[in-house]
Formats: structure tokens, sequence, C-alpha cells
């Protein structure tokens, strides 16, 4: 079970972008236990949880991003509405990051995410130290 799973987990994150959702959709529905019903409730209860943890670490910065990812993903292997949206924004996002990088350049781009993700990280520390310990 586990190494199923993995599988396709690993064959997810190494998809050609575009199709990866809507992918990982057909090759979760075709399987002959696509028509069983805990399968499908896990995936779904799985999925929300992450989702719930990603709402509840929103207010620290970035540390809420693999529990969205993941949770979206395992709601997005039982709707095809939500797989194409996030095949959508996936083609969205990877085109402006090719723009951002022409006008920056490669390294400045990555820097400047970089410096914008640590800024982030220390407010949010600020922030939790302002709260907790003072």
């Amino acid at each position: 079970m586990f190494t199923h799973s993995t599988r396709n987990w690993y064959r997810l994150l190494h998809s050609r972008p575009g199709r990866r959702f809507q992918n990982f959709y057909r090759r979760t529905h075709r399987k002959r236990d696509s028509d069983e019903v805990g399968p499908r409730v896990g995936r779904l209860v799985l999925g929300g949880a992450f989702l719930v943890v990603a709402a509840f670490l929103f207010f620290l910065p970035l540390v809420y991003v693999p529990f969205l990812a993941a949770g979206a993903a395992m709601l997005a292997s039982e709707s095809p509405r939500l797989a194409r949206a996030l095949d959508r924004g996936e083609t969205w996002a990877r085109d402006h990051w090719v723009l951002v990088e022409r006008r920056l350049g490669d390294r400045t781009a990555k820097l400047a995410v970089w410096v914008f993700s640590m800024g982030c990280l220390v407010l949010a520390g600020r922030a939790c130290y302002n709260t907790f310990i003072r």
C-alpha cells in the first residue's frame, strides 16, 4: 500500500507541468479500487486535515506551504475541476517567474526571493517574541 502511494507521489512531483494534477486525478481513478469508498474518503479527510494545518500555520510565512500543497494535491486527486485549476495556476506561476527572471536576472531573482523569505521569517519570529515572551 505504501509503495503504491509513494510511487504516486513521486510521479506527481516529477511529471510534466501543466498536466500534473489532471494526470494524478486520472491515475487515482483508473484503478480497480477507485470505486471503493475507503481510499476516497481517506484522501479527502487527509487533504482537509493538511489544509486545516496550513490554515493554522498561515501566520508563519512559508511554513504552511508544504501543508497547503499536499492538501491541495490530495483534494485534486478527487476533483477534476480542482486538478485543472491547479494546473492552470502552476503554468501561470511558472510563466510569471520567467518574466521576473528575465527582468531581474536569474541570480538576482532567486536572491530577492531568499531575502524576502528570510525577512518574513525574521518578522514572524519577532512577532512571536513580542506576543509570547513579553
